[in-house]
């Protein structure tokens, strides 16, 4: 299981993710995002940094702590990358 945080593109990571063979609960805010993975027992969250921005690391921050974290960053931007890294994301 899968846990995907996006405010903006919830079901479209929710439909690839599935479509991927991924069981997967698509959440848009940061505290149903807390409550649903505690709930469901996921394996990782999956955090769209893309229309987030500095909230989107708190995120990250926060479900570090709890699960593995991959990162998705707006574009190429080396500087997104490294800060979420630095705010625990995996991958």
């Amino acid at each position: 299981m899968l846990l995907a945080l996006s405010a903006v593109h919830r079901n479209a990571l929710v439909t690839a993710l599935t479509r991927s063979g991924w069981p997967v609960i698509g959440v848009r805010g940061f505290d149903e995002a807390l409550r649903r993975l505690g709930e469901s027992g996921a394996r990782g969250a999956l955090v769209d940094l893309r229309d987030e921005g500095k909230a989107g690391l708190v995120a990250v921050r926060a479900l570090s702590g709890r699960t593995r974290v991959l990162a998705i960053v707006p574009g190429r931007d080396l500087k997104w990358i490294t800060d979420a890294i630095d705010a625990g994301a995996t991958q």
